[in-house]
């Protein structure tokens, strides 16, 4: 269940140098407007109870062939994966079409290589290639279909999870160890936003850890999103007329948490982020376990207990659908484009599938 957690009503009081609890009701009436809130948000999450639907999928590659392949990203009819256990072509760039594969990107330290590369969309609908140990960052291009990749100046942002390129003059950081999270590189320059999803002492010394998530941009919804990878939550900032974001949403899952030894930890029953995320035209896409039916608790190497199931949220964070694809799930990609989107299952070798979320 996902609950909102109003900017203007601190859900979290410092009560010892070790522990966060709800901060309690100070008296009668607070009580009674609390319960009465309550039941109202009760009849609420009833009226708007969330569907749960099977769905087929369409095998279009059967022939990814990795220890565990990273994410996938959509472009158009052409899907990418990366392989991150490869020192040479990780960029796999399959036309599903044609089937035709195109290998690029080399592991080193080289001008034209990287040494732990990630990737991420660009908001023109290109390849984002940047380093999370070095400043290397480039742009593979997509939409003329050439795959040629070109480098960018040296990233000024440091210690990053995760990075996405709004232009080319415009680069968004996330930088979990910060107790403001997200960087703004324009340019020269690099402008500090946002928050963290949770109100902590700045003497968190796991921050790194426990904030690492995943961004996107949505160009026509010019809106930001990072969502955590330890802990249910959505965080919408809203790109101004200016250049910069302003935060205009938070939702957050509901759990416990502690500090212990300057630590933040988390409660075992905390609901854990999703194991991918991406986005579509209509949809945030996230592979979750739904723990109603399945109560798979660990994977370890065994792939066949990856959730098997789709959540799609609303761009406001509210979940809609839960769908049951029947088969394990590592790695999903979408686009702003369509309601398509390319996944990785694991059945038990690793494929290429298609889903059309369109025929829900």
């Amino acid at each position: 269940m996902i609950y909102k957690i109003p900017d203007n009503l601190p859900e979290y009081r410092y009560i010892n140098k070790y522990r966060f609890k709800h901060r309690p009701m100070k008296n009668f009436i607070s009580v009674i407007i609390a319960l009465s809130s309550f039941l109202i948000g009760c009849k609420d999450q009833k009226a708007k109870s969330v569907a749960r639907i099977e769905l087929s999928y369409e095998t279009v590659y059967d022939s990814i062939y990795t220890r565990l392949p990273g994410n996938i990203f959509k472009f158009d009819h052409h899907a990418i994966w990366i392989d991150p256990f490869t020192s040479d072509n990780f960029l796999h760039i399959i036309d599903t079409k044609t089937k035709q594969e195109t290998k690029l990107g080399s592991i080193g330290q080289g001008p034209m290589e990287f040494t732990t590369p990630k990737v991420s969309r660009t908001g023109d609908g290109n390849l984002f290639i940047y380093d999370l140990n070095s400043a290397r960052q480039g742009i593979v291009s997509m939409v003329d279909k050439s795959f040629d990749l070109r480098m960018l100046k040296p990233s000024k942002a440091k210690i990053i999870n995760n990075k996405l390129m709004i232009t080319p003059e415009k680069i968004v950081a996330l930088q979990p160890d910060e107790d403001i999270p997200l960087a703004l590189e324009i340019n020269e320059d690099v402008l500090r936003f946002g928050k963290r999803p949770l109100s902590l002492p700045s003497t968190i010394t796991n921050g790194y850890s426990c904030f690492q998530g995943v961004l996107l941009y949505s160009p026509d919804r010019q809106l930001l999103i990072y969502s955590t990878i330890d802990f249910p939550s959505f965080s919408f900032y809203k790109l101004r007329k200016d250049g910069l974001f302003e935060l205009e949403k938070e939702v957050i899952g509901d759990f416990d948490f502690d500090v212990v030894n300057d630590k933040l930890v988390f409660s075992e029953d905390t609901p854990k982020g999703p194991v991918n995320t991406t986005a579509t035209k209509d949809y945030i896409v996230r592979i979750e376990r739904d723990t109603k039916y399945d109560k798979t608790t660990a994977m370890g190497r065994d792939l066949t207990k990856l959730p098997q199931t789709l959540f799609l949220y609303s761009y406001e964070g509210e979940l809609q659908k839960i769908v049951n694809m029947k088969t394990p799930l590592l790695r999903v990609g979408g686009d702003f484009s369509d309601n398509m989107i390319y996944a990785i299952n694991a059945d038990p070798e690793f494929n290429l599938i298609r889903i059309n979320l369109d025929d829900l």
